[in-house]
C-alpha cells in the first residue's frame, strides 16, 4: 500500500472553536508533489549544467582539447540520472519533508558520492573512461555538490516562508462527534499540526456516542456537504465507531459527491470497504475511500490544456464568430449572446454563454430543454445547434476557469432539479463541465427526455471521471469533430 504523509512542523493556524465553524477563508494549499517534482527536475538539470560548466573551465581552459560539448552533457545527463535516483534513494523527495532543510548536505553528499561512483564504474566497464578527464569530473562532482546544496538551501527558506503564511496548510472537517471524533479534534488543535480544522459535525439522532456535548457539532452531514461547497475543504475524516458500519457506508456514499479526499479511521479497517492506500496527517493513521479527481499534475495538465487550447481555437475561429454574431442580428431581433445558469464545479453556479439560437432567452425554473422542431429555434439557430457552433462562447468560460474543453456537459438548472434524484448524477459536479464530453461522442447529445437517457449519460460522465488522462480530453475533442459533422441528436 501507497503512503502520503503530512509532516508535522511550526506553522502558523487558524484556531478551531467547537461549536461553530472555523471563520476561514483557505486558499487550496499548493500541492507539495508539484513542487518535490519541480525541485527534482532542477536538480536534474543542475547536474548536468555543472558538468558543461566543468567542461569549459577545466578542459577548455586548461587542458584545451577541444572536444565537442555535446560529449560532456551526454554524460552528464547519464549522471544527472543516476544523481536522480541516489538522491530519492537518500529521501531528498520525500514531499512530507521537502520543507525541512536539516540533514540535507551530509545526504546530498553521499548521495552524488554513490552517484559518481557507479558513472565511473559503468565507464570503466564500457571502457570510455579514458576519454573523460579526471580533473573534470572532479570539479563536476564538486560544483555539483555545492550548487545542489545552495539551491536546496535557498528553496527551504522560500518554502518555509510559505509555511508560515499557510500555504501548505490543509482544511479538514471531521463526521463523528464521539470519542474518536473528539480525539481527532484534540490531535489537530495542538500548535505543532499544520492544519486548519473547518469543524466537526455529526448525526446526534443516530449516535450511540455520548462524549460529544450538543455544543461541540458544527452541523449535520447536509451541513458539512454545504460547507465543502461553499468554502475550500481539502480532506473530510469519517471518525465513526465500527458498531455504526451502515451509518459509515450512508455517509461514504453521500460525501462522494464533493471533489475532496475521503479518509476513514484505521480502526474501522474491518469493514467491507476496499482502502487501496493510506495517508498519514501527524501521527494519524488514515484509510483512504475516496480520491480527488484530476488533482496535482493530472490538475495543472488539464488547466494549461484548456487553457492553451480555447486561446487557440478563440484566435482561429474569431472570424467565423464574428460572422455567426451578423447572422444572429440579421435573422432575429435580441441579443447575440444568450447566458444561462449552470451547475459548475463542486455545485457553483456559473453563468455559461452560447450564441443566441432561440426567440427567447429562458432561465430559471421555468426554462425548457430544445425538442425536435422547437417553435423557439431561428432560422440561423437550427444551423448553430446541429453544427454546436452556438457553444463557441463557451470557449471564453473555458478560459476564465470555469469550464475545461472536455467534461460532463453543464445542464439548465431546472434539469438538474428534474434528475438529481438519479443514481450518481451529482458525481458529474466532480470536476469542471465540458465543452463537450465522453457521453456526447458516444451518441448522448441533445435531448434528455427520459431517465434512462440521463442515466447513460452519467454512465459515461462517471467513467470519464474515473479514467480521465490528457490523451482521453484529446480523443474526446477529434471525435467531437465527427459527431459534429454528422449532426446527429441536436435540435
Amino acid at each position: 500500500m501507497s503512503g502520503v504523509s503530512y509532516k508535522k512542523s511550526q506553522l502558523v493556524r487558524t484556531s478551531f472553536e467547537l461549536g461553530g465553524l472555523l471563520p476561514f477563508k483557505a486558499l487550496p494549499p499548493l500541492s507539495r508533489k508539484i513542487i518535490t517534482d519541480l525541485i527534482a527536475a532542477l536538480e536534474v538539470a543542475i547536474v548536468i549544467f555543472c558538468a558543461a560548466i566543468a567542461k569549459f573551465l577545466y578542459v577548455d581552459q586548461i587542458v584545451q582539447t577541444g572536444e565537442s560539448i555535446w560529449l560532456y552533457v551526454g554524460i552528464g545527463s547519464v549522471g544527472a540520472t543516476f544523481s536522480y535516483i541516489a538522491l530519492k534513494k537518500q529521501g531528498l523527495y520525500q514531499s512530507d519533508k521537502i520543507i525541512e532543510m536539516r540533514g540535507h548536505v551530509p545526504r546530498i553528499f553521499f548521495a552524488l558520492a554513490g552517484a559518481f561512483l557507479i558513472l565511473i564504474a559503468v565507464a570503466y566497464f564500457f571502457k570510455i573512461a579514458h576519454v573523460y578527464s579526471r580533473g573534470w569530473l572532479l570539479i563536476w562532482f564538486t560544483l555539483s555538490l555545492f550548487m545542489i546544496s545552495v539551491q536546496r538551501k535557498l528553496v527551504t527558506h522560500m518554502l518555509q516562508k510559505l509555511a508560515k503564511k499557510g500555504r501548505f496548510s490543509h482544511t479538514i472537517a471531521i463526521f463523528g462527534s464521539g470519542s474518536i471524533g473528539q480525539k481527532l479534534v484534540k490531535y489537530f488543535t495542538q500548535d505543532d499540526i499544520d492544519i486548519r480544522l473547518a469543524g466537526i459535525f455529526g448525526d446526534k439522532a443516530i449516535s450511540t456516542d455520548h462524549t460529544a456535548s450538543k455544543s461541540s457539532i458544527s452541523g449535520d452531514l447536509k451541513g458539512l456537504i454545504k460547507l465543502a461547497r461553499e468554502k475550500h475543504i481539502d480532506k473530510i475524516i469519517i471518525a465513526l465507531p465500527p458498531s455504526q458500519e451502515k451509518k459509515i457506508l450512508e455517509v461514504r456514499k453521500a460525501l462522494e459527491v464533493l471533489p475532496i479526499d475521503i479518509h476513514l479511521c484505521p480502526n474501522l479497517i474491518n469493514l467491507n470497504l476496499r482502502c487501496p492506500s493510506v495517508s498519514n496527517i501527524g501521527d494519524v493513521n488514515l484509510l483512504d475511500i475516496h480520491r480527488k479527481p484530476i488533482k496535482d499534475w493530472e490538475h495543472f495538465t488539464k488547466r494549461a490544456f484548456d487553457f492553451a487550447g480555447a486561446s487557440l481555437l478563440l484566435l482561429v475561429l474569431s472570424p467565423i464568430m464574428a460572422l455567426i454574431a451578423l447572422g444572429i442580428k440579421l435573422d432575429s431581433s435580441g441579443s447575440i449572446l444568450f447566458s444561462q445558469r449552470r451547475h459548475g464545479f463542486n455545485r457553483k453556479i456559473i453563468d455559461v454563454l452560447k450564441f443566441r439560437s432561440m426567440s427567447v432567452t429562458e432561465d430559471g425554473a421555468y426554462a425548457l430543454q430544445a425538442t425536435k422542431n422547437d417553435m423557439r429555434i431561428t432560422r440561423i439557430g437550427k444551423f448553430l445547434r446541429r453544427t454546436s457552433l452556438d457553444e463557441l462562447p463557451q470557449l471564453w468560460n473555458v478560459i476564465k476557469g470555469e469550464m475545461s474543453l472536455v467534461g460532463p456537459r453543464p445542464h439548465p438548472l431546472k434539469l438538474d432539479k428534474d434528475f438529481e434524484e438519479l443514481e450518481h448524477y451529482a458525481h458529474r459536479n466532480k470536476v469542471k463541465p465540458g465543452i463537450t464530453g465522453w457521453a456526447q461522442v458516444h451518441g448522448y447529445r441533445g435531448e434528455t427526455d427520459t431517465p434512462e437517457k440521463m442515466q447513460n449519460r452519467v454512465k459515461y460522465d462517471l467513467d470519464y471521471i474515473n479514467n480521465w488522462s490528457i490523451w482521453l480530453d484529446i480523443t474526446i475533442l477529434a471525435r467531437t469533430v465527427a459527431v459534429v459533422v454528422k449532426g446527429d441528436s441536436a435540435y
